[in-house]
Order: structure tokens, then C-alpha cells, then sequence
């Protein structure tokens, strides 16, 4: 990509007329897509499958009946869809006029390449009207025949200039050749090996995905591909793959001009590749341009091809479909290598349409090469180029000093560095930093005269200019030698890169900057890959050193080694355990102990060597969480404020970014499934104040009169109602059994209101002209928030009484109280309070002892307090800045850190079977999505026996376990569990931790000794779990216990 082009444009659609101060800025904006269309990709297999392609329904005039015939299920499903969201128009993103996908025509496919995803089900439909593309993905995705949809992105060409003569300098006044990135790439001793052509000196076809490439151009039209088996300006598919006259590649961009977020004009496919951008034509000269020909300069692969596929249009902008089935039209044709030096102009950190031509591509045999981007960003925030299943080339851009060039896109995923461009210094009218001289399209509107060099050639700067002198270099050593895979083409190169200068804010840019020399000598590749565990794939310390599975072996091996590093820009490493020779495949490579390691995300890195003396390197990000939760949902945006009954869960939804709605789902602990289910309709307005009990929901909405009312939704029946009709507000209701509770401003303040559903019967509880408000309840208990002795804040309870239609009110805080919100679950009542200091404590008051004591003493707030029977959870926020989700059991009087990642979480909420949670993890391009996550409490018993020297059973034997204290941990009573007449102990309820188990024996039977056993509930521990002996000089037993997940 480059970072800006010096052209001046009118266009405010991803424009290559950027200022370089505008490029970092500009790295959160969220990518444009088309308006009125959406890339879907269709079921082909199972019971929802489409057994007729969409286009051909949506064109169908036989209506309802055409997708009652084409679809497995004979639903017509989509029919009543589509014309709910005014679809207009199906096209295939991949398919031409043909019925099916052209049959790849790779003539140098490798036979160890797995076969690629299926593309003929992608499709890009048109609909009518102005809804945002996500919010009509949001729609699409409802429908069972739906496998995934995502927005048409606008992609963008990213460039900075290229290079006059090999032998000369200071052809724009710089201080260094004017091929310098020839020079670093050592050239001339690789081009001793080969300049692109293989054996048997066929040249290897390098496909550039772009602004198509002026074929005529003197320096370069000797190496520009034609089709051998079209016959030009026929009107015919000689060669039966599709595309009629594709004699100099294809052209796939469907848009002419884009305008704001749209396409002006609309243009059909075709065989004109032409560049009137110049892009293209740029990046093409960098990888073949015409070597020894007397003429400007020479390509990294002189006596390659090149394979014109035109992806972006001639302001250099593209459509995310159009780029994907440029790509795998390049592969078909047989391209070696496919150079890509474009992406999206803001973090999309997912374009599944074009990653799954990626994996086709490479499925059929060729390298794709990606440039990682000129946002100064990192590149786990932007697709393709973030992929690891399989992986593309990413393509960094350092500088003549080997440094890593301002604008350039870093990160974990990138894999090597290449001449892209210089540091903003000098005559910045004349943009000196735009160093990478390469050729100039005859026809190359606007381009500037002061980065021109003579008249046939351009200098520009960017990854767009770095990714193509890895592209000619892929293609050298495809050349020498073609029996590598794309893997293996991306091991060589990045275990023969030599060592950049620095690093671009603190994270890496690859292995390093790419050696075409040292390349080229590399006979034997190490295969080397970590599969798991992986980052969506967490490994807790409750269960022992976490097992580290991949693959380092292959002919060359000689040995490998793992180590770990914090964090996803790695500084220091430690070593996972010492160096290993025996090659292993697709087994497990290592043990980790990570018993004393923090919450958070580690690299792990993955070293083989061969015996040639070359090291290759597999990198993966791997979460540790000592309790790790599940992602329940992936939908884009926003999912908060989850609410929890049983394993019900429901949240607060705005995955449409137009709306707000609320789903639910039922969570299933062994399978980990939750099928959603949507319950606000179309009517609802701004949903607030979620909450659940059983199979009923209550919520405030806005509704038709503009104003908050509480509505409740039947989970058994269907069914949903207003509840309240008062034109106040009414908002923040709670509900237990057949009581809903909610607060209430009719009387001009907010008061605690409840109705019966019963009796049908409403009840002012509250009537007081201070605010009352934050109410909760459990059965026919009431508690709520009550600032009516100002600036004291209070706890009040009622308990309701439905014979008399009562709830007589009580403060149960003191007369210092500074209270927040309270919850309550049987006869507790908890509440954070400020009433002694700065800091918050959390109080418990006993309704049945009418007893209050502090809980939990802490530093800082403790906010977001909910509680279900025995379980308590809250956010800790130490020092007003580091959040934790904490929790305590009060059967144990175990207090935990839960959840402490540190990106962030929020809003939990438990009951007997889980805890829940909001959390922005997966949020790589910090856009401000949320997610909803469940950690399903795996409860633990440990039960144990107390026997004499004998072996006889002895009775009434105190036991006492404790909890070994932990900076993360800690108890405020022992469990004290005593044996029975067979002298069993059990302990019940117990998450995973480390526990200390004392029996407390008597002077008379320590005397004479005894024996003590302890079996655990555990599937890989057979009982006894552990045995051990006392002598009888020792007073107690103290046995350290893993209860795991």
C-alpha cells in the first residue's frame, strides 16, 4: 500500500490524497463500504442449504415457489427476507456467466496444498433504500440459510514512489542510489541463481491485483502475460474459464467513480486492464520490470511475468468482492505469486469474502503477498492481512537505513520488511521520503511532476511499494525452486531476513528486512507451526502446565525450542524448557508452566533449526486466564448489560449500530451453546433497565409516545405487554415471580413502585419527595437506593405483603451511611458504601438477624454489585483505574479474582451455575465493541477419611480447609467440615484454587498416629487423590489440593 499519492482529488471516498498527518488520525475511522449492497455467503451443505444459487432465486419469476424448490428445507424463508429488505439484485462475486466456478488452472500446484473453501455461495446482493450495510447484515443473518455477511468494502491502493537507473544516484537530490532497495535485496548475487524463470525456463507468472498495468509500456511490455489459450478480439471463451478475450488478464471492478460511501457509476467486468491510475503499473515495475534492456531500471524478478488483474478502479478504490475474485482468478490462471499492495482505509479487522480467496488462492499453489498498511497501525485491526489459519506474506516498509518507515503498519502478524519509503525530512514540497523509483503509466492522471523522473518513470512510497519487492523475490524462489509451498516460500523468507533497526512504536515489522541473496541458498524448509492454544483458546493454571501443540520437523530439521513473552509486541523472552531434537508432527511440542503467571495475552514462539544452519520461526498469540470464560456472542458492535435466570441469559444488543434491542439465549454448560433469540420487535425505542426472572423479561422502552414504559415478554408463551401507561417515566424495573418493581416519576420525583401480576394490582411503595430509585428484588423483598437524608444516601427494604396490598419501608443502614445501589437475594442485603473514607467498602445486612457488617474492605471502587443465594460478584476498580471482576462465596468466605484481563470488563452479573459478563477483548480495532462472556462455575467437592493406626474409622474429626492466600485470593473463616461415623469428611461447592486441607485430631489420637486420605471429585485423579501418613510428633496435616476445572 502506499501511504498517499500526490494527486489532487475532489472525491471524498477513500481518496489516495492523504497528508501524512492525516494517516495515523485516520487509522480508527471505520472503512467505507458500498451503500444497498452486502456480501452473503449461502449455506451449501446440511438441511438449510441452498440447492439453487440466490442470484438465480432473485431473478426467478416464479417467485415464493422457486425458493420453496431451491432451498434443502423447501422454505421459503428467504423469499418473505428479501422482500422485507427490498432486495433488488444477486450477483456472484466469484462465477462470471458461467453456471459453476472455473476449474482452477494452477500449472504449478503443489500436492502437499489442502483444497480450498468453496466460493460459488458468495454472493453480493443490491437492496433498495438507505439502511447501514451492518444493521442489514444484522437482518440477513437471521435467516437459517444465511452462513456469514459483511459490508462491501471500498479498498484503497497505499503507495510512496520507486527508482530511475541501477548504476546511479541523486536522480531527485538524495544522498544514495536511486535503486537502493535492489542493492539491500543484493540482487545482483541472487540474480546469479535465477531472474525468474524456472529449470525448464518457463517464467514464473507473478499476477499483481491492482489498477491494472500499462502493457506497453517500454520497460516492461516484453515481460507482460497473455493468455496462450485466448484468441484475441473474438468474442469467444477459447479457453472455457469464464471470462471471454481475458488475453492480458481481467478487469473485475463494478464501480467507475465512487462518490460519499457510494458508486456514481456503475460499470460492467470486462478485458481492459489498462492503468490510467498508475499504481498498478508502479508496483509491476518493482517485481519484472525488463532487465539489461538498455532502458531505466530492472525488476527484483527480470524475467518473470506479469498477470494484470484489475481490482481497484482508475481513482484506485475497489470493492472488497471485486479484489476477491481478482484473486482467485490470478490463481486459476496459474500465478505463482500474487502480489496485493492495497486494503481497507480503516481498521476491518474482518473481510471474510476476501480471506476466503486468500485461502483458495494458496489451496491452488500460490503465494499471496499482502502489503500490511500505511496507518502507523497494527495490523491485527485490518483483513486479510491479519490471518494465521493460513497465512499470506505481510509486507512491512523500512527505509534506506534499515529502519522501519514512519507510516509503515506493524505487529505480530506482519512477516517481513522491504524498501517502502524514507523518513519526512528535507523538501517536504517535493516529498523526498517518496524513494522507491519504479515505472509511470502513460496514462497516469494527475500524477505530480516532482515525483516524475524523466518521462517514463515514478517514485512513490509505501508498503504498496515494499510488498512487491517481496513479491519478486517469492517469485525467484519459486523459480529455484517450485516444489515449495506458499508456507514455505514465507519460512524462507522471513528465516533469511537480516536484522532492522528498531521497531515502529514499540512493536515489531517482521523478522526482518527481506534478503533475496541469502534467500535463494535455502535447499530445505523446516515446517514449523503452533496450533494451539491459541487466543480464542484460553489456558487456565488450575489445570497444570498448559500443553503446546504444533508442528517443527521436515527434511532439513535439526532441532527446535519454545519460548513465551508477555504481551503482543514481545520484548524479552523465556524459554518454555530446553532445546529438542526429536521432530514432532502435529503433536504437542512442549509443556508451559504457567502456574505463576498474570491474567493476560502471551506470544508464544516456536524456534526450529535446520542443518543448514537456518532458524524458522511459527509466532501465536495464547490467552491465560486461571478463569477463563467463553465468548458467547461474536456479533458486531455493542453487547452489554447482560441479566441472568438460571442459565438464561439476556443483553442488551446493538449489533444493527441503529438500534438498540435485546436477545436472549440459553446457555447449555456442556456444549457451550447458546442459540440466540430476539425478543424486542421493530417497535422498540431505546430498550433500558433489563431484567429477568424464569420465563419472563421485563424492560423499559420508549416505545410509541416517546416516553419510558415497562414492558414484559413471556419466554413460555410468546406473549408481550405494557405494563405501566402513565405519560411519566417509569424505567430500571426488576422482577421475582409474579412481582415486577420499578422506578417511577408520576409524582414529579422518583419513586419505588410495584405491581402485582397476580392480583393485576400497582402499589406506590414509596412516597417520600426525595429521589428513591435503583430498586431490587428477591421474592416478596424490596430494597432500594433513598437520598431523602441528604447528602446521606441510604438503603431502604420493604417487604411486601399481598393480602394487605403493604410494603412497609425500613432504613437498615446507619445514620454515617453513604450508599450505593443495593442488591438483595433471600435475607441479604449488600450495598457498596463510602460512608467512613474516600474509599468503597461493601456491607452485608442479615434481614432475618438484622445485622450489618462490612464484607469486603478494598482500595478504591467497588461498583456493579450483584448477587445470587451464596455467590456475590462486583467490579473492583483499584486505584480508580485497573478494573477486575471479583467474587465471593459466602459458604467458603472465599473472596477471588475472577476476571482480570486487561483490556477490560463490565457489568457482571451470577447465579448458583455461572457468572456473566461484558468484556472488549475482542475488540482488536478499538472501535468500542462489546461482548458478551460466560465463565460456567465448575464446582468442585473434596471429601477425605480419618483412620487410626488400625485403619478404623474415627468419628467427630474437625476439619479445616482453607484457601492458600494468593495476592488474587483470600478467606475470612476457615470451613470447618467434620468427619462422620465411617470418618468421611466432604467439602462442597468449591471453584478451581489451591486449598489447605488441616484435620484437627485429638492429643490422644495424634499420640498413637492416624492416617488421612483425600479424594477430589476430579475425572483424571482416581480416589484416594492423595494419601499421606502423620506421625504422631506432628499436630495437624496440611495438604495442598487442586480442585480443577
Amino acid at each position: 500500500m502506499s501511504a498517499h499519492s500526490t494527486r489532487v482529488r475532489t472525491s471524498l471516498v477513500l481518496s489516495l490524497g492523504l497528508l501524512i498527518p492525516t494517516l495515523a488520525a485516520s487509522a480508527q475511522e471505520a472503512p467505507k463500504a458500498a451503500a444497498g449492497q452486502c456480501i452473503v455467503k449461502f449455506k451449501q451443505d446440511g438441511s438449510h442449504a441452498l440447492t439453487t444459487s440466490a442470484d438465480a432465486l432473485v431473478n426467478s419469476r416464479q417467485g415464493r415457489t422457486a425458493y420453496i424448490r431451491g432451498t434443502a428445507d423447501r422454505s421459503s424463508s428467504l423469499y418473505d427476507l428479501f422482500a422485507k429488505v427490498n432486495v433488488t439484485a444477486a450477483r456472484s462475486v466469484f462465477r462470471s456467466a458461467a453456471e459453476t466456478l472455473p476449474a482452477p488452472m494452477a500449472l504449478h500446484k503443489s500436492a502437499q496444498q489442502p483444497p480450498g473453501p468453496s466460493l460459488d455461495a458468495y454472493m453480493v446482493l443490491h437492496y433498495a433504500g438507505d439502511r447501514d450495510p451492518e444493521a442489514m447484515c444484522a437482518d440477513l443473518k437471521e435467516d437459517l440459510h444465511v452462513e456469514s455477511c459483511q459490508p462491501n468494502y471500498q479498498m484503497q491502493a497505499a503507495y510512496v514512489p520507486n527508482d530511475p537507473y541501477y548504476h546511479s544516484s541523486g536522480a531527485w537530490g538524495q544522498p544514495y542510489g536511486d535503486l537502493w532497495g535492489l542493492k539491500l535485496l543484493r540482487m545482483a548475487q541472487a540474480w546469479n541463481v535465477t531472474q525468474g524463470r524456472r529449470q525448464d525456463q518457463t517464467p514464473v507468472l507473478a499476477a499483481v491485483v491492482d489498477t491494472g498495468v500499462d502493457a506497453a509500456h517500454p520497460d516492461l511490455a516484453a515481460n507482460v502475460w497473455t493468455n496462450p489459450g485466448e484468441v484475441a478480439g473474438n468474442g469467444v471463451d477459447d479457453d472455457a474459464n469464464g471470462y471471454i478475450d481475458d488475453v492480458y488478464g481481467w478487469d473485475f471492478t463494478t464501480c467507475r467513480f465512487f462518490g460519499f460511501a457510494q458508486c456514481l457509476l456503475e460499470k460492467p467486468r470486462g478485458n481492459d486492464t489498462m492503468d490510467h491510475d498508475g499504481h498498478g503499473t508502479h508496483v509491476s515495475g518493482t517485481i519484472a520490470a525488463v532487465g539489461n534492456n538498455g532502458l531505466g531500471i530492472i525488476g527484483v524478478a527480470p524475467q518473470a511475468k506479469i498477470l494484470p488483474v484489475k481490482g481497484l478502479n482508475d481513482d484506485g478504490q475497489g470493492y472488497s468482492s471485486d479484489l476477491a475474485a481478482g484473486i482467485v482468478y490470478a490463481a486459476q490462471q496459474g500465478a505463482a505469486v500474487i502480489n496485493n499492495s492495497w486494503g481497507c482505509g480503516g481498521p476491518c479487522p474482518s473481510n471474510p469474502v476476501v480471506e476466503d480467496a486468500v485461502r483458495a488462492a494458496m489451496a491452488m499453489g500460490s503465494t499471496v503477498v499482502f502489503a500490511a498498511g500505511n496507518s502507523s497501525d497494527d495490523v491485527a485491526k485490518y483483513s486479510p492481512q491479519n490471518m494465521t489459519d493460513v497465512k499470506p506474506i505481510v509486507v512491512s516498509a523500512s527505509s534506506p537505513e534499515d529502519r522501519p518507515a514512519f507510516f509503515t503498519n506493524y505487529g505480530l502478524e506482519v512477516d517481513v520488511a522491504a524498501p517502502g519509503g524514507d523518513d519526512e525530512e528535507g523538501d517536504i514540497s517535493t516529498d523526498p521520503f517518496r524513494n522507491i523509483l519504479s515505472l509511470r503509466a502513460t496514462d497516469c492522471d494527475g500524477c505530480a511532476p516532482f515525483v516524475e523522473i524523466g518521462d517514463a518513470y515514478l517514485r512513490q512510497a509505501g508498503t504498496s511499494m515494499a510488498a512487491p519487492h517481496v513479491t519478486g523475490v517469492a517469485a525467484l524462489i519459486r523459480a529455484a525452486h517450485p516444489e515449495f509451498t506458499p508456507d514455505d516460500v514465507r519460512q524462507v523468507l522471513r528465516a533469511t531476513a537480516s536484522t532492522l533497526q528498531g521497531v515502529a512504536n514499540g512493536h515489531p515489522i517482521g523478522a526482518g528486512r527481506v534478503d533475496a541473496a541469502r534467500a535463494l541458498t535455502v535447499q530445505k524448509v523446516v515446517q514449523v507451526d503452533i496450533t494451539s492454544p491459541d487466543a480464542d483458546q484460553s489456558v487456565s493454571p488450575f489445570d497444570g502446565p498448559a500443553a503446546i501443540y504444533g508442528t517443527a520437523s521436515g527434511a532439513g530439521f535439526r532441532n527446535y525450542q519454545l519460548f513465551f513473552s508477555e504481551g503482543r509486541a514481545p520484548g524479552s523472552w523465556s524459554a518454555v524448557d530446553g532445546p529438542s531434537t526429536a521432530p514432532v508432527t502435529e503433536d504437542v511440542l512442549g509443556m508451559w508452566e504457567i502456574k505463576s503467571l498474570a491474567d493476560g495475552v502471551y506470544t508464544l514462539r516456536l524456534r526450529a533449526a535446520s542443518k543448514q544452519g537456518f532458524e524458522f520461526e511459527a509466532f501465536q498469540p495464547a490467552v491465560v486466564e486461571r478463569y477463563p470464560g467463553r465468548r458467547l456472542t461474536d456479533a458486531p458492535y455493542v453487547q452489554n448489560n447482560p441479566v441472568i435466570s438460571g442459565n438464561r441469559i439476556a443483553w442488551f444488543d446493538e449489533r444493527t449500530r441503529t438500534r438498540r434491542d435485546i436477545y436472549m439465549c440459553d446457555y447449555d454448560p456442556q456444549t457451550g451453546a447458546c442459540p440466540e433469540q430476539r425478543i424486542t420487535t421493530d417497535d422498540s425505542v431505546l430498550p433500558g433497565g433489563l431484567a429477568m426472572d424464569g420465563d419472563r423479561i421485563v424492560w423499559s422502552d420508549r416505545g410509541v409516545n416517546g416516553r419510558p414504559d415497562i414492558y414484559l415478554y413471556n419466554l413460555a408463551t410468546g406473549h408481550q405487554e405494557k405494563i405501566t401507561d402513565d405519560p411519566s417515566d417509569q424505567f430500571a424495573p426488576v422482577i421475582s415471580g409474579d412481582l415486577i418493581a420499578w422506578t417511577d416519576s408520576r409524582h414529579g420525583n422518583p419513586d419505588i413502585y410495584l405491581y402485582d401480576l397476580a392480583t393485576g394490582r400497582e402499589l406506590r411503595v414509596t412516597t417520600h419527595a426525595s429521589t428513591q430509585a435503583n430498586v431490587a428484588i428477591s421474592g416478596n423483598r424490596l430494597a432500594w437506593w433513598d437520598v431523602r437524608r441528604n447528602p446521606r444516601r441510604d438503603v431502604y427494604v420493604c417487604t411486601y405483603d399481598r393480602d394487605a396490598g403493604t410494603c412497609p419501608e425500613q432504613r437498615i443502614t446507619p445514620n454515617n451511611a453513604k450508599a450505593g445501589s443495593p442488591v438483595i437475594s433471600g435475607d441479604r442485603v449488600v450495598w457498596a458504601d463510602r460512608r467512613s473514607s474516600a474509599e468503597e467498602n461493601i456491607f452485608v445486612y442479615d434481614l432475618t438477624t438484622k445485622k450489618e457488617r462490612r464484607l469486603i474492605a478494598a482500595q478504591g471502587e467497588q461498583s456493579n454489585v450483584a448477587l445470587w443465594g451464596d455467590h456475590l460478584v462486583w467490579m473492583d476498580i483499584k486505584d480508580y483505574k485497573t478494573r477486575s471482576i471479583h467474587h465471593y462465596d459466602f459458604r467458603t468466605t472465599i473472596r477471588r479474582e475472577m476476571v482480570s484481563f486487561p483490556t477490560g470488563e463490565f457489568g457482571p452479573v451470577v447465579s448458583d451455575e455461572m457468572l456473566v459478563w461484558s468484556d472488549n477483548r475482542f475488540d482488536v480495532a478499538q472501535t468500542g465493541n462489546m461482548e458478551i462472556m460466560v465463565y460456567p462455575f465448575p464446582q468442585r467437592a473434596i471429601s477425605g477419611r480419618i483412620l487410626d493406626q488400625a485403619g478404623v474409622p474415627v468419628a467427630s474429626v474437625p476439619v479445616e480447609l482453607l484457601i492458600s492466600r494468593t495476592p488474587r485470593e483470600s478467606q475470612a473463616d476457615p470451613v470447618i467440615a467434620t468427619t462422620g461415623p465411617d470418618g468421611v469428611y466432604r467439602v462442597e461447592g468449591l471453584l478451581p484454587g489451591c486449598y489447605k486441607l488441616t484435620p484437627k485430631t485429638t492429643p490422644a489420637l495424634r499420640a498413637q498416629g492416624f492416617r488421612s486420605f483425600i479424594d477430589a471429585d476430579d475425572p483424571t485423579q482416581p480416589p484416594p487423590y492423595r494419601k499421606t501418613d502423620l506421625s504422631s510428633s506432628q499436630d495437624q496435616l496440611e495438604i495442598d489440593f487442586t480442585a480443577r476445572r
